[in-house]
This record gives structure tokens, sequence and C-alpha cells, in this order.
């Protein structure tokens, strides 16, 4: 009998029917999956798990929503905020009321006296750990936000896009047809133009002449040309969209940079050894990245550039990031 198992989420809730014995202590690192407040097979395999103790590790405990922060809480001490109804209730419903601009002030004061009660009752079991706890080992972090203005290729197709989305809307209106447009939109912020494929495995490729219509590209490529000439450093790409780091790819290709890239078609056997290899050697310069496939559980320290090509509909996802 081993005193110590690492395992997988996955692995875990294939294997716990054999995994019932009694154990003192279960860490559950990347508590993201844990957020569900509604539950799901992970939370519901954990919690079968006979465990005299939990702890959770996540680097974003409150990501969307306050039920977020309630699921974790309530995991790794059940009932201390109470059954979900009265959380919302007590706690989450007051708190968000009194974060409207319209609200009155006896509901901002409401509001106000929750957040601290919520805090003092979370403090008793909660630790936490600021970046500034790091900052006397590492180096200053300077932040850049750099404004890209369309190209004109880009505003034509921009403006082609709202237009259709507007009238497509004016037929059949839909939360899901708006959010569609939106992301069109952004991704036009960086691409020349919107591939008419559904897959993008199967949409026509980005030519090196498109890649230059896009101003993002136009920087990027100013950008690493200087950083590889002048310094040693080495950079991550972030992008929300796959079809954007098509692009990245030709921009690094054109300068012989050498990268690697990890995306939703990567196998995960091979993301381990792809992280490993980067931070251990100097093998390639730039790590492309899909927000979606790695952006939360990597320790990419083999780099000291960091290149957010999109932001995210939710800030806390490019916080984490960064």
């Amino acid at each position: 009998m081993f005193p110590l198992l690492i395992i997988s989420y996955d692995l875990f809730r294939k294997n716990l029917a054999s995994l019932q014995s009694v154990c003192e202590l279960l860490i559950c690192d990347e508590g993201h999956r844990l957020k569900c407040s509604q539950g799901n097979k992970t939370i519901d395999s954990l919690s079968s798990l006979r465990c005299n103790r939990r702890i959770v590790l996540t680097g974003t405990p409150v990501q969307n929503d306050l039920e977020e922060f309630w699921a974790l809480c309530n995991f790794v001490n059940p009932g201390c905020l109470g059954n979900l109804s009265s959380f919302r209730c007590i706690f989450a419903s007051p708190i968000l009321a009194s974060r409207e601009p319209s609200a009155a002030e006896d509901i901002k004061d409401l509001g106000l006296s929750r957040a601290a009660e919520l805090s003092r009752v979370a403090e008793s079991f909660i630790l936490r750990r600021l970046s500034s706890t790091l900052s006397q080992y590492l180096p200053d972090k300077t932040e850049s936000v750099v404004f890209c203005h369309l190209s004109e290729n880009q505003r034509e197709s921009y403006i082609k896009e709202a237009k259709s989305g507007v009238a497509r809307l004016g037929e059949s209106y839909s939360l899901g047809n708006v959010l569609s447009i939106i992301a069109s939109l952004r991704r036009l912020c960086v691409q020349p133009h919107i591939s008419e494929e559904i897959d993008t495995q199967s949409a026509r490729k980005f030519t090196m002449d498109e890649a230059t219509n896009s101003s993002k590209m136009q920087f990027l490529r100013l950008f690493v040309s200087r950083l590889t000439s002048t310094t040693n450093d080495r950079l991550v790409i972030v992008s929300n969209f796959t079809r954007n780091l098509d692009l990245c790819e030709l921009v690094l290709d054109a300068q012989s940079i050498p990268y690697c890239r990890l995306d939703g078609s990567t196998p995960v056997q091979a993301r381990t050894t792809m992280v490993e290899t980067f931070n251990s050697s100097r093998t390639w310069t730039a790590f492309l990245l899909s927000s979606r496939a790695g952006g939360v559980g990597l320790n990419l320290i083999g780099a000291n550039r960091l290149i957010l090509l999109d932001p995210d509909w939710n800030p806390a996802i490019d916080k984490y990031e960064g």
C-alpha cells in the first residue's frame, strides 16, 4: 500500500471503484475543474471518496460568478455557506444587486455587509497567496497595451460583416446569433477576412500576403524581428482562435524563427513533453498557445515575454494567463 497517489481527474473517475479505502488527505490541483455549482462527474466522484480532509488549489476562485466560489467552498468545507439556494438568497443576490449602477443606497449597504460577512466566513478556511508574495524573487513585470488600427482590408471586411450580422438579426434574433456575430467581429480584429468554412481544418490556409494585411500581424512581425535580433528573450503567443495561430505561424516561418504550437489538436500525451522541452532547452524561441487548450494549468517558465493576441470575453482568463 503506497502512502501517496498522484492521479489525474479522468483516471480517478475511471478507477473510483478500486479507490474507496479511507484516505487522510485529498489535494485537488487546478480547482477550476470543481467550480460547477450544479455538480459534475468529477465532483461527484471526488465527493464519494471517504476522506478526512480536502484541499483545493486554484488561481481563479471566482471566474464567472459567486456560485463557482460556493461550489469550491462547499467541496472543501461542506455546508459552511449553506445550500446553494440559501447562498443565492443571503450572499449572491444582494452582492450582485449592490453592484448595479442604479442600486439605491440601502441596497449598496446591504451588499457591502453581505460581502464582508462572506469574506469573514471564507477567511476561516481559505489561505490566499498573492503574486506579490513572489515579487521579491522575480524581475519586475511590465505590461503594455498596444492599439493596432485595422488595415484597410480588415476595415472593409469588418463593416461588411457588421452589416451582414445586423441583417441576420433582423431575420432571426437570438442570443446565440448575437454572440456568433460578435465572435466573427473579434476574429476580424486579427484576421484579414473570415473563412466561409465552419470547420477550421478544411478552411483555406492564409497566405503571407494576407498576413501582411493584418495590422496585428504587422506589429508581431516587427516586434519579433526586433526581439530576436537584439535579445535572447523567448515568448509565448496566446490566442482564443486557432486561425489566428495560423497567421502567427506564417510570420514566424518568414523569419525562420523556431516555434512550437499547442492547441486542441495536440495529443494530450505530447503536451507535457512539449512544455518540458520548451522550459528546459532553447529548441524553440516562441510557443504558440490556444487559450482554450492550454490557457490554464501550464507553467511556461522558459519564456519571459507574453503576447495576448486577442482579449478574452472574461478578463479573469487574461489575468490568469498573464
